[in-house]
């Protein structure tokens, strides 16, 4: 089961957009899209970050699952490979600390 609280694919180690953008059209990387339906993540994607790591692309995704623990993949940007998993210990989410989204963030995203 995947679901999505309206998570934006953030740029670190200096990428801009123009760059992902370009680094997709160039084929150099895979769209998120086409990671997510590779791989059979359970619970809802928070948060997504392409980074560049040792000279290699890396998309880090953060998904809260059913028992309330937030998990961290990190998976190749080229190959959509899974690397790493992570249970995010300290970011245990608890109702009162759940993202609030209103159905204009959520169309935005999914408008991109």
């Amino acid at each position: 089961m995947l679901s999505a609280v309206a998570p934006t694919v953030q740029a670190s180690d200096a990428l801009s957009a123009q760059e992902i953008r370009q680094l997709s059209q160039q084929g150099k990387i895979k769209p998120l899209l086409q990671i997510l339906q590779q791989h059979q993540f359970d619970g809802t994607l928070l948060d997504v970050e392409l980074e560049r790591e040792k000279g290699r692309l890396i998309y880090e995704l953060e998904f809260l699952n059913d028992q309330d623990e937030v998990w961290e993949y990190e998976l190749d940007a080229e190959t959509g490979r899974l690397l790493s998993t992570e249970l995010e210990e300290h970011k245990k989410i608890t109702p009162k600390r759940m993202p609030k989204v209103n159905e204009k963030d959520t169309d935005e995203v999914i408008d991109r």
